[in-house]
């Protein structure tokens, strides 16, 4: 995630005590702890964007199971790079 990005979230009250009650267990900042989970979810869905817009814009009936397979594996490889 770059640096001068800005993501702002709204979590419930429940979640967000959770959070910052393993953060303060784990002696860390909940803003700390929770920020590479984030990242990493953030990282599935914008690899799930962008194998929905491959998808879209291969031809009808030009592309096989397995072609497609094969993005969808390719993103959630980079997915998983981060």
């Amino acid at each position: 995630m770059s640096k001068d990005a800005v993501l702002r979230l709204r979590i419930a009250k429940r979640t967000l005590s959770a959070i910052k009650r393993v953060a303060k267990d784990q002696n860390t900042s909940a803003s700390a702890w929770a920020a590479p989970i984030l990242e990493a979810e953030l990282r599935r869905d914008l690899a799930a964007i962008e194998l929905r817009e491959q998808l879209r814009a291969a031809p009808p009936g030009k592309l096989s199971e397995d072609e497609a397979m094969s993005l969808a594996l390719s993103e959630q490889r980079a997915s998983r790079r981060g």
